[in-house]
């Protein structure tokens, strides 16, 4: 058994992979020298997330720029067509998501994530930054 996940930024960027990976499907097996049989091949399309949009982050990164500006620090920031459950939020109008404001890290989403203490105490002096942004 193989599983497949695949990242995608556009909806027919999806569409022409799936499509390749059907023909593929179609055009290729495998036959056992011994017995003669070939593989079985099935596509389950499991779940579908969609991208977040760099337009879902626009307005609330301008001012998170702002809030790291009142504190000293440039923000930067990189469009990453992010996965995560605030992909579904990011799709409706007026809902502005922006992603990576917690402390700094690394092995996300393993068992070896970690968080480096030593960033804790900026990066919260930055969240408040934000929501007093967000709030006044």
């Amino acid at each position: 058994m193989m599983r497949v996940d695949i990242r995608y930024v556009d909806y027919s960027h999806l569409d022409n992979l799936i499509k390749k990976i059907k023909k593929i499907v179609i055009d290729s097996s495998v036959v056992s020298p011994e017995d003669g049989a070939s593989t079985i091949t099935k596509i389950h399309h499991i779940a579908q997330l969609p991208s977040m949009s760099s337009n879902s982050s626009k307005d609330i990164f301008a001012l998170a720029v702002q809030a790291g500006n009142k504190l000293g620090k440039k923000i930067k920031g990189v469009h990453v067509g992010y996965g995560s459950d605030g992909n579904h939020l990011s799709e409706f109008k007026g809902i502005q998501i922006l992603v990576g404001v917690g402390a700094y890290g690394g092995g996300m989403h393993t068992e070896k994530e970690f968080m480096l203490k030593n960033s804790y105490n900026s990066r919260l002096d930055f969240n408040i930054a934000l929501l007093y942004k967000l709030t006044s």
